[in-house]
């Protein structure tokens, strides 16, 4: 799977859920990647709305380079 971002709501008045797909550098520890993918995208989205309900937000590694 490819590199990229979808934004989906199960229904309109619940949290967005944000899934991300990355690619990391092989020497990097994925899972530090991952949380900080995570940390940072879901410090952006509060800073944007910080009224509305935080949304859930996933990322995966999905390959190394």
């Amino acid at each position: 799977m490819p590199a990229g971002v979808r934004m989906s709501r199960v229904d309109g008045d619940g949290p967005w859920q944000v899934e991300i797909h990355v690619v990391a550098l092989r020497r990097a520890r994925t899972v530090d990647v991952a949380r900080g993918v995570r940390d940072t995208v879901e410090r952006r989205l509060d800073a944007l709305a910080p009224t509305l309900p935080a949304p859930r937000v996933t990322v995966t590694v999905t390959g190394l380079v």
